[in-house]
């Protein structure tokens, strides 16, 4: 797989978090992060996609190109920087704007009927299937691919949880920080 930028990702937090919580967010995000990476290896996805089909889904943390945290600032309102492979980076950004949109959009409504929970349901499996339309590329069974996306909208119920209490609040993509030495060896004499 060739070479991506590394992109930081920002998700804006707030609120009071148990360590529970704050771990269950992280393993959500490095979870899907971790399927995305494996989506976007044409070669060898398919076959690492099926592997993990015939089992219970755990995607791998210790993917070459992972998630790492690059930076945490707890406080009200606070942030966490996580830093991976640019276009999957991106990726998980949509999806998580998708997810705090919706939030947005139950607030707002202040939904009351069974048939509008109905379309948000339908929204959040649309939301999961575009996560994952890397898979029909790789020629997954129907009932593979429906597994896959019942995982994903499984996994972002905690995420969608932490939008819905106000605790996870934007997501924006930020380029690294070049160290002091990086910018010294840029100039010349």
């Amino acid at each position: 797989m060739p070479e991506q930028e590394q992109k930081i990702l920002r998700i804006k937090i707030d609120g009071t978090w148990t360590s529970s919580e704050f771990a269950e967010f992280m393993y959500a995000i490095g979870d899907i992060y971790s399927m995305c990476v494996i989506l976007a290896d044409s070669e060898g996805g398919r076959l690492r996609i099926r592997e993990l089909l015939k089992e219970e889904l755990v995607f791998p943390t210790w993917l070459e190109g992972g998630l790492d945290i690059s930076r945490i600032r707890f406080g009200s309102a606070g942030f966490t920087d996580l830093a991976g492979r640019g276009t999957i980076v991106g990726c998980i950004k949509d999806f998580l704007l998708q997810l705090i949109q919706l939030c947005n959009d139950i607030e707002r409504r202040r939904l009351e009927t069974e048939q509008l929970r109905e379309s948000i349901r339908a929204a959040r499996i649309e939301d999961a299937e575009k996560l994952v339309n890397l898979a029909k590329k790789m020629d997954l069974e129907p009932s593979e691919f429906g597994r896959l996306v019942d995982w994903v909208d499984f996994r972002q119920m905690p995420l969608l949880d932490l939008v819905e209490q106000g605790k996870i609040q934007g997501v924006q993509l930020r380029r690294p920080r070049r160290s002091k030495s990086d910018d010294t060896s840029d100039q010349t004499k």
